[in-house]
């Protein structure tokens, strides 16, 4: 029973840490992407039939802290496939992810970077494999 209590103290700890929604605009998506594009490094680099993706975000944006970053999957990526949450590191004043994928899954990959709490700044580009971004 003991187990049971604290594996349900989880999952609804879990459940309620990501219930609050915000709408960010496309245009609004698009306009911070671009004006933060310099600031974001993307290096990808091919291992065999794999790729290996480094991306390297500021830890603040016009006064806001670094919030997350997710992996998309998807030909359309408001609506994607497959969202996966990626792990950062954080060195100095950078925020790095990085993620391993096959050769067969790179098509429609993009990567997203939040900033401040709730509705604050999202930047979202595509990774371009075997191109270096920036």
């Amino acid at each position: 029973m003991r187990k049971f209590a604290l594996f349900l103290f989880f999952v609804l700890f879990s459940a309620s840490s990501y219930s609050s929604s915000c709408y960010v605009s496309k245009d609004d998506l698009k306009k911070w992407s671009d004006k933060y594009q310099n600031l974001i490094n993307i290096t990808v680099d091919a291992y065999g039939s794999d790729f290996f993706v480094t991306v390297s975000f500021p830890s603040k944006v016009d006064g806001k802290k670094f919030h997350g970053a997710l992996l998309l999957k998807g030909n359309n990526w408001d609506k994607p496939e497959l969202l996966i949450p990626l792990a950062t590191t954080k060195e100095n004043d950078k925020v790095s992810i990085s993620y391993s994928i096959s050769s067969a899954l790179i098509t429609d990959s993009y990567v997203t970077g939040s900033y401040g709490a709730e509705c604050g700044i999202e930047v979202i580009y595509p990774i371009e494999y075997n191109k270096k971004i920036n």
